[in-house]
């Protein structure tokens, strides 16, 4: 396991944040040939290393007042753009106003129209095709000549977990219809262009990171997200056992890293719900519970988690049967004097039984300890919070080994170690009776 996260090359660009609102204090019009276009610099960060003097700065417009003279475009601004329902046609929609466009390269011939179905928003994104069909095999097979005027679907990439990319359609030779997340696209279509500004791709948050993750598998673009991995597993490294950052088991696997996998494996056996169906994570801080969503997550390591879960499950159920059956034991047998060797043996033990019954029964555990949808750091809380008396609460002499069962349990609990019923037993006899 690697002590941490590597260090890689970190990608050549400048940084925009595409969800705030774009300076138009400086602006440059695109050529003559393509429509007046808004380009966002003064208000943006940027990354203090060399950029390419042939990169494209990216420009970002809506259609709407596209015809207003260029001296009067700098009072222009950027609105939401209109809600969206599927469009049939490939062009219903993207024509009209407040349609945000893209302007990735000035040599573009090659239209992008995105249709952001979770946000509603209409996009437009002006591309070069080889640059497309360079970068990405999937999207070069959707584009080739014999896809025109027709609906096709892209392969499934090779990461079984991950959909293949949803229907794209294409209606005519340089038009590609797709349905993602605008500022995911954005952000990619902006690194394969080379882009002199992308969207701070250096503050990229965790659920954003994911997302622009699952874009680049879908369409084979995962390599040109490989110099940014040192710089995201270190901005979110010592997150990633917290709520909210499951899908590093996800992301681990696409840019190859084992960084904490095994902590947050063993994290989630602890923490994850499981009722045979779904997955959900309880928060011991805060008592809340989220049901996780874990399609994406490699098999093997759900499977993994499924299986550390089990085991842990049964290993605390079968400590409490064992602590159970001890208290259930005759008096009269070797078991029963081990635990209480006073004249009144029989009561003590009788006494513990019955409290310790009456304490499940007013518990969530089954009684007959088969079965445990809840996460093991719940059911270690409900064992650890059930009760049972001695004689000790009459007698302020007494002592006996069963005063000590309820530390030992605890011990026991999480001693994984301890594999069968039996050593179980031992052992909380043995702990109970040098207390």
């Amino acid at each position: 396991m690697k002590s941490g996260p590597g260090d890689e090359s970190l990608m050549v660009m400048t940084v925009i944040d595409g969800s705030s609102t774009y300076d138009l204090s400086s602006q440059k019009p695109a050529p003559e040939s393509s429509p007046y276009v808004l380009t966002p610099v003064s208000s943006h960060e940027t990354v203090d290393v060399p950029v390419s003097t042939t990169s494209s700065q990216l420009k970002v417009d809506t259609e709407e007042n596209t015809l207003v003279p260029k001296e009067e475009s700098t009072n222009a601004s950027i609105s939401e753009a209109p809600k969206a329902e599927r469009v049939e046609n490939v062009f219903d929609g993207f024509d009209g106003p407040k349609v945000r466009k893209y302007l990735l390269t000035e040599e573009h011939d090659f239209i992008i129209l995105n249709n952001d179905k979770r946000q509603g928003r209409l996009s437009k994104y002006l591309v070069s095709k080889d640059v497309l069909s360079v970068s990405s095999p999937v999207l070069r097979s959707l584009i080739k000549p014999s896809t025109q005027n027709q609906t096709v679907q892209a392969q499934k990439p090779a990461f079984e977990n991950i959909n293949a990319p949803p229907t794209a359609i294409m209606r005519t030779g340089n038009t590609l219809q797709l349905e993602h997340d605008e500022y995911s696209l954005y952000r990619i279509l902006s690194i394969i262009h080379f882009c002199s500004t992308v969207d701070k791709l250096h503050n990229l948050d965790f659920k954003a990171w994911k997302g622009l993750t699952v874009l680049a598998e879908t369409y084979q673009w995962t390599q040109v997200l490989r110099p940014w991995k040192s710089i995201w597993v270190r901005k979110h490294g010592t997150s990633f056992l917290l709520p909210g950052y499951e899908d590093w088991l996800y992301l681990s696997k696409v840019y190859g890293s084992d960084y904490q996998v095994d902590a947050l494996t063993r994290t989630l056996s602890l923490y994850c719900r499981f009722n045979g169906r779904q997955i959900s994570r309880y928060d011991s801080i805060t008592g809340s519970v989220e049901v996780l969503n874990t399609k994406i997550w490699p098999a093997e390591r759900k499977a993994r988690i499924l299986s550390l879960r089990k085991s842990k499950v049964e290993h605390m159920l079968s400590c409490l049967e064992a602590l159970e059956l001890m208290l259930g034991s005759q008096g009269d047998s070797e078991l029963g004097r081990k635990l209480c060797n006073s004249g009144n043996s029989n009561t003590c033990r009788a006494l513990a039984y019955g409290s310790l019954l009456q304490s499940i029964k007013a518990s969530e555990l089954d009684p007959e300890f088969s079965e445990w949808e809840g996460s093991v750091a719940e059911l270690h809380e409900q064992i650890e919070s059930l009760a049972f008396s001695t004689l000790g609460i009459v007698i302020k002499e007494h002592k006996c080994v069963i005063q000590g069962l309820k530390k030992s349990l605890s011990f026991c609990l999480t001693s994984f170690g301890l594999l069968d019923l039996q050593s179980r037993h031992d052992e909380m006899i043995l702990r109970a009776s040098s207390l």
